[in-house]
């Protein structure tokens, strides 16, 4: 009788992020030989044990190799990531320092401006005043040197330019009556 020993394996190994598949057959045919003995065929069948066991190590070895640089390729990755965020939170952190910086510029600037605008406005109520001031100066100096030419009571001068500005004439026009306005008003009588 023929015995017939056969051994077919497929097995995959990854290396370096590539699957290797390693096929072996084998087939062990042993005739009716007289010259073998049994102890031949146990020692032919340790023989392929040991060969196996020998090529599983080397995948186990390159399994390991492969684990270790997919583990030392996630650490590098994960540094360059943790790096990268720190470099964002730390630019984070300059943007937001530049942004309260800027914002202290804007309100200083935007209380200068208000300051200068107050300072535009009193300006301009200063020169109305002035104005007005220089306007009154001249309407006094006006009074005065028709007071100078009509002798009259300053009282009678006031109410006299005052009842002209009512009236709309000038109070540097010459009176053209002799008889001022403010006697006009005296000569009036007060009705109740």
């Amino acid at each position: 009788m023929r015995e017939q020993w056969a051994d077919t394996t497929g097995e995959s190994a990854v290396s370096g992020g590539q699957d290797v598949v390693i096929e072996s057959v084998e087939v062990f045919d042993p005739a009716p030989d007289p010259e073998v003995t049994p102890g031949d065929v146990i020692a032919l069948l340790v023989a392929h044990f040991e060969e196996s066991l020998i090529r599983k190590e080397h995948e186990l070895i390159a399994l390991r190799r492969s684990i270790e640089e997919s583990e030392r390729t996630a650490a590098e990755l994960q540094q360059t990531l943790q790096q990268e965020l720190d470099t964002v939170n730390h630019i984070g952190r300059i943007l937001e320092r530049e942004n309260q910086r800027l914002q202290a510029e804007v309100e200083a600037l935007r209380r200068q401006l208000d300051e200068i605008t107050i300072q535009d406005e009193t300006l301009q109520v200063l020169h109305a005043l002035e104005r007005e001031n220089q306007r009154l100066q001249a309407e006094v100096e006006a009074l005065r040197r028709e007071a100078q030419q009509h002798p009259l009571p300053a009282d009678d001068l006031l109410l006299e330019a005052l009842l002209e500005r009512e009236v709309g004439a000038s109070p540097a026009e010459p009176a053209r009556t002799p008889s001022s306005p403010a006697r006009r008003f005296r000569r009036r009588p007060i009705t109740m």
